[in-house]
């Protein structure tokens, strides 16, 4: 049987300065082709295990594997490039849409990789915004545009897993579903890539996850195939 992807072996990670427990002894795999969702009241540990699980913060305990194998040193770059953290806030920038799009074919993991301003066109029309909207400037940009653009740039990059946390959250309903489409053809067109989702809202939950891992305090407490909606203080 083939490895995970992604594997947390019994992670914990503690506040540097108060030393307090955020995530406790949790273990969570992600193999490929699925669609996770964590879900949790506010502060359960939800984007801490997330940012934890793409080596963006560091754990005090436990290790994390890609493909069964731990990463170290000089793997983390390639590592990121495959495994992606999105935010719920995006950070205004100076410059155009088109120059954030463009920055990551600057870092040396994809100085190989070209821009394309025709993928990124259609999934700006596909979401029905006007494709010359990457010739604006970032900083007049809405926070729902702010965040498809945001994730725009990570789904050119073709990662393999996808952790969105809240990555919808200031996009009107529209938007919402149509970028929900989106995600879902991007992920239906190769069978190793897999995504994770935490959200406010259960529907949304329901409508791009087919698994749930119930968070508590900083600590796995269950998980469940299917529907979540309608659960009280679930997500």
């Amino acid at each position: 049987m083939a490895a995970p992807l992604l594997t947390a072996e019994q992670i914990t990670r503690r506040d540097s300065a108060t030393g307090r427990v955020l995530i406790d002894r949790v273990s969570m795999s992600i193999a490929a082709g699925e669609r996770i969702g964590l879900v949790g009241s506010s502060g359960a540990g939800k984007t801490v295990l997330m940012r934890s699980m793409v080596l963006l913060d560091p754990v005090q305990e436990g290790r994390i594997l890609w493909q069964g194998q731990p990463v170290v040193g000089s793997e983390v770059p390639g590592f990121r490039s495959r495994a992606m953290y999105l935010p719920q806030l995006v950070p205004v920038t100076d410059g155009t849409v088109e120059e954030f799009l463009r920055s990551p074919f600057e870092w040396k993991i994809h100085r190989d990789r070209r821009y394309d301003a025709d993928r990124i066109a259609a999934w700006i029309d596909a979401c029905g915004l006007n494709v010359d909207l990457p010739r604006g400037p970032m900083m007049q940009a809405s926070g729902g545009e702010r965040q498809l653009f945001a994730l725009l740039r990570a789904l050119q990059l073709d990662p393999i897993v996808v952790l969105f946390d809240e990555a919808t959250a200031s996009m009107d309903a529209e938007l919402t579903r149509r970028v929900e489409a989106m995600i879902s053809d991007w992920q239906a067109a190769d069978p190793q890539r897999s995504i994770v989702w935490t959200s406010h809202s259960s529907e949304q939950i329901d409508r791009m996850t087919d698994r749930q891992i119930q968070l508590q305090a900083g600590q796995v407490v269950g998980e469940r195939q299917g529907s979540v909606a309608g659960e009280a203080g679930n997500v």
